[in-house]
């Protein structure tokens, strides 16, 4: 098998040493006298210096020294460059766990999420700010894409208004059916019959009534009676002697049914001092062993009854008592956190975070501003005055943003039915027109006003057909030959 190089077990080396000095200048070798000899017989260089290692210092110092094949032997338990590799790998791989490509790397995951630090947080506040599917409260205006078309689908008010504007909202839009007719005259009259004494003609509405009472006590037409008109019967009218003979007395006193005067005899004279129609209060009567209601004494008597009672003395009702249990069963785990209810312990199982936002870091706050505009784009005014349209009777300028309504004209035609009176389809705006006797003529948006119809005439000796005034508070038409009066509705 292959070793790994050398090179990555660098630190199996020993420190460097210090630099040596610098040694004498030689003396070269021709002499004899310098730290280095040279026989030129027999061309043998020496050492004329002490202390130098010979040869054989050298050989007996390095015994015991790691031999290449022991140094071979040593390192041939190290990882070999294939196995690391592997190993690697391996670890790498049961890391991604078959992640796609886009989200296999630390970087590509905190990309997804935007870089928030506080992702979970994000995920959690824009989930609480959906409408839940069993119900809730809207804040803002909810648009509809169409109108429904299933049975519980929710309706837009243009649905609305157009269904409503199909609905008839007079009795002339709607056919009269076989049950529920409508009112005429003649179905009134000839719903109504006289028995008895009188008759009726159904054609007219008339009822005559024959025979019955013709006076009361003397009296005729309308006949209005008091007591003084009515003889008494049996039912008998009240007088004073009447009243004080039906009243009697018992016990201490006496009666005058002459005069109707009661006199009391004995009994009690007085009350507390108080005589005639006596009324009394407990401000009249001295406290006794019954003492009355004071808010101190009150208050004493609570406070020293309440001073022996603790929660051990109030049942429990609907309202609990706290207990470690009961608080804990109360909590429940939400998103990334676990709980035990039996510890009350909660823990977070988050296992990362992110380092920051959009390269903020700490308490980030963002804005919009903040944020670069992507697929979902940004309002601006330009923006929204483009994505609307206008159509018929509409007109729209994108650059401003200003819709515009031109109202059609609308033509009545009184040719015919011109004879006065009230005509209740004549429109009350500027565009509309009239049309009498084969001629079209605009109603005057702006009316002159005069109070008397001499003031009208004087203005108008010779009006023209068509010509719309205000006299006394009716709008009037002048037809060619005289003033018709409108009335809008």
């Amino acid at each position: 098998m292959s070793i790994v190089k050398f090179k990555n077990f660098s630190y199996l080396r020993g420190p460097k040493g210090d630099k040596g000095d610098k040694g004498d200048s030689g003396q070269g070798i021709a002499g004899t006298t310098g730290r280095i000899t040279y026989n030129a017989t027999t061309n043998v260089v020496g050492f004329n210096e002490t202390g130098l290692a010979t040869e054989n210092y050298v050989d007996s110092a390095t015994t015991g020294l790691a031999t290449e094949s022991y140094v071979n032997t040593a390192i041939a338990d190290f990882a070999t460059e294939s196995y690391v590799t592997t190993t690697v790998n391996n670890a790498v791989s049961s890391l991604v766990d078959n992640a796609p490509t886009l989200l296999n790397t630390l970087n590509e995951i905190a990309a997804a999420i935007g870089d928030d630090a506080s992702f979970i947080t994000t995920v959690n506040s824009n989930i609480n700010g959906k409408l839940s599917l069993t119900g809730g409260t809207l804040t803002g205006s909810l648009i509809l894409n169409a109108d429904p078309t299933a049975a519980l689908g929710a309706a837009t008010k243009q649905y609305v208004d157009n269904a409503v504007s199909t609905v008839p909202t007079t009795t002339d839009e709607v056919t009269e059916g076989t049950n529920n007719l409508y009112f005429t005259n003649a179905r009134a009259r000839s719903a109504i019959s006289v028995t008895g004494a009188g008759s009726y003609d159904n054609n007219t509405g008339v009822i005559t009534v024959t025979g019955g009472v013709t006076s009361v006590n003397t009296q005729t037409g309308a006949v209005v009676l008091d007591t003084d008109d009515v003889t008494e019967g049996t039912n008998q009218y009240f007088t004073t002697a009447r009243a004080r003979s039906a009243i009697s007395v018992d016990g201490a006193g006496s009666y005058d049914s002459a005069t109707g005067v009661i006199t009391v005899t004995g009994g009690v004279t007085s009350v507390n001092t108080q005589v005639g129609a006596v009324v009394l209060d407990t401000d009249d009567v001295t406290e006794g062993s019954n003492l009355y209601y004071t808010t101190a004494r009150a208050n004493t008597d609570f406070d020293t009854r309440l001073a022996t009672k603790s929660t051990t003395d109030l049942a429990e009702g609907t309202n609990l008592y706290y207990t470690d249990t009961r608080a804990r069963l109360a909590i429940s785990a939400g998103t990334n956190i676990t709980y035990d209810s039996a510890t009350g312990v909660i823990s977070s199982t988050v296992t990362s975070a992110v380092d920051s936002v959009n390269g903020q870091t700490g308490t980030v706050v963002l804005t919009s501003t903040d944020i670069a505009e992507g697929t979902n784009q940004y309002y601006t005014d330009s923006r929204s005055r483009s994505a609307i349209s206008a159509s018929g009777d509409l007109s729209y300028d994108s650059a401003t943003g200003v819709i515009s309504y031109t109202m059609p004209p609308v033509v009545v035609d009184l040719t015919g039915d011109f004879d006065g009176g009230s005509y209740t389809e004549l429109p009350e705006f500027e565009n509309s027109q009239i049309i009498i006797g084969g001629g079209t003529y605009d109603v005057t948006p702006i009316l002159p006003v005069y109070s008397t119809s001499a003031e009208r005439d004087a203005a108008f000796p010779a009006p023209a057909t068509g010509t719309m005034v205000m006299t006394n508070g009716s709008v009037e038409v002048y037809d060619g030959t005289i003033w018709k009066t409108l009335a809008f509705v």
